[in-house]
């Protein structure tokens, strides 16, 4: 998710932040996670421009398309769990307009 100005694309779950945990590593470097996580270089540099792009966007906001972002956000999130894998890592996306959560909802239903 995008969180205004702090340029974080992707947040850790606290729940799994304690020492021996098996993704302790994350949460003690000052890297951030995209440095950490074993995803392609394409990838970490999409996830990172989509940010910026959220970030470039707050205070004037002018042409800047919430649908299109949130969607494409959701994409990345999706390529993200496919490069981590399904067994270690869930991915969650939090959605930015009500509308994409909907439409991905819908299309789910038709699976």
């Amino acid at each position: 998710m995008t969180d205004d100005v702090s340029g974080v694309a992707l947040w850790l779950d606290s729940g799994q932040d304690y020492a021996g945990s098996k993704f302790e590593y994350l949460f003690l470097s000052a890297r951030e996670p995209e440095d950490l996580l074993p995803i392609t270089p394409a990838l970490r540099d999409r996830i990172r421009a989509w940010v910026d792009e959220y970030t470039a966007s707050i205070g004037d906001g002018m042409g800047f398309n919430h649908l299109d972002h949130d969607r494409r956000g959701y994409a990345l999130s999706q390529e993200l769990q496919t490069e981590l894998g399904l067994v270690e890592f869930k991915v969650k996306y939090v959605f930015n307009t009500d509308e994409v959560r909907r439409e991905v909802k819908a299309a789910h239903a038709l699976r």
